[in-house]
């Protein structure tokens, strides 16, 4: 598989899919790396190479002569979760100690001890994730005898796999499509159209990811809910980007799910690899995924320039909510706001000056990577836009929060 090419270092997405309009409409989020909590705003993570290292043990190699393993597996029991299952025995002691360390692409570990079942005969642990299936789990067991012998496991790699239906898979080595409920060719559509998105996406940011994203599709609700902890009414899809791993259904269309969500949320997570992606402003991250959408699912630019002139026109220099509509009482304002910037910057700065930002902004902030990916100051660049746009004038100049200083306190008062 192809490695970063540019770079050695390594995005709650809320997105409306469909017309923007002011009735409740079902949303994807992007979520933390453990999948737990949903996060309101845009900040990307690092995705390293899946390796772990063990702790050297000299005695390893010595003592793995003293150990049988039978039996060292995680079963995927989706949706309730993943069993770890050790059966090994020593002949140098009683086995009084064993341990299962795990960690996704996202690449942070986790060490839990397994507990003796006596009916199988083996150590167990059971992980309750609230996670959606088809991702890979990187595992690998520890054993220790009463002799005082340790035996580490090689690592291994399994999918949460979802046993419990027939699904459709398609995968090349840049990707991998999973879809059940769903005509056949449907997921021969939606994967040539992922696969030509990571081709843009690889052109666009000047390197190729590490591993294999994830697109699975479910085709309800219902069957996206299953996993779920706190199930969402009006959530449609999730993307992890730290995992590398999107989740769909099928609520808003074939040609939507095709040609607008996936290429948007493969975006996501090609600026998710960016390790320093932290103070990137939300309009500019949901307008550079909707940029690289190939089919545009009402006309952007002309609902932005028709809005331009208003005092309520919104600057780049702030961080255009997500959530609060527009002037003309429509939502999605970020999503359009942003693609026209980024139509204006990649036509007038061409494509070369978007791989130099994604590259500048590991080690600058976003407003010096951007000036040094054009030679222009952001100020600069948003009155051009502004033109561009058919906005009158330069951009107000926002006026900072000012920053209280504490209430002084005379030298001679105690304090306490």
């Amino acid at each position: 598989m192809n490695k970063q090419k540019l770079f050695t270092a390594v995005f709650a997405l809320i997105i409306v899919a469909g017309l923007a309009l002011l009735l409740p409409r079902l949303t994807t989020s992007v979520v933390d790396a453990q999948g737990k909590n949903p996060i309101p705003t845009l900040t990307p993570s690092p995705i390293p190479t899946a390796t772990l290292t063990p702790t050297p043990n000299p005695t390893a190699t010595a003592a793995a002569a003293f150990f049988t393993v039978e039996q060292a597996e995680m079963v995927s029991q989706y949706p309730r979760g993943v069993e770890y299952v050790l059966k090994i025995s020593s002949s140098a002691g009683e086995i009084e100690r064993a341990q299962v360390t795990f960690w996704t692409n996202e690449g942070t570990p986790t060490r839990n001890s397994l507990e003796w079942d006596p009916d199988r005969k083996a150590f167990v642990y059971f992980d309750r994730m609230f996670m959606p299936p088809w991702f890979e789990i990187h595992y690998r067991f520890r054993a220790a005898d009463s002799a005082g012998n340790i035996y580490e496991t090689a690592e291994q790699v399994a999918e949460y796999a979802d046993h419990t239906r027939q699904w459709m898979r398609r995968e090349n080595d840049e990707i991998i499509v999973l879809m059940f409920g769903a005509r056949e060719s449907l997921i021969d559509e939606l994967f040539t159209s992922a696969s030509q998105a990571i081709d843009r996406l690889e052109d666009a940011f000047g390197f190729t990811l590490d591993y294999r994203p994830y697109v699975v599709v479910m085709p309800d609700q219902a069957s996206f809910q299953e996993w779920q902890e706190y199930p969402e009414e009006y959530l449609a899809g999730q993307t992890y980007s730290a995992l590398g791993y999107t989740i769909q259904t099928l609520q808003w269309g074939e040609q939507d799910l095709i040609y607008t969500t996936v290429p948007h949320e493969l975006t996501h997570i090609f600026q998710g690899f960016i390790a320093e992606a932290t103070d990137i402003p939300n309009w500019f991250i949901e307008g550079n995924a909707t940029y690289f959408e190939p089919v545009q699912q009402y006309d952007y630019e002309a609902r932005v320039r028709a809005i331009a002139t208003s005092p309520d026109f919104p600057t780049l220099q702030a961080d255009i909510s997500l959530e609060f509509p527009g002037p003309d009482g429509r939502n999605r304002l970020a999503y359009d706001v942003g693609y026209t910037f980024m139509k204006y910057w990649i036509e007038t700065y061409g494509i070369e000056s978007h791989r130099i930002f994604w590259q500048a902004q590991v080690t600058m902030n976003f407003r010096d990577a951007m000036a040094f990916a054009t030679g222009r100051s952001f100020t600069d660049l948003e009155n051009e836009w502004r033109a561009y746009i058919g906005a009158p004038g330069p951009a107000p100049t926002l006026i900072p929060t000012p920053t209280l200083l504490p209430f002084p306190t005379s030298p001679g008062m105690p304090s306490g």
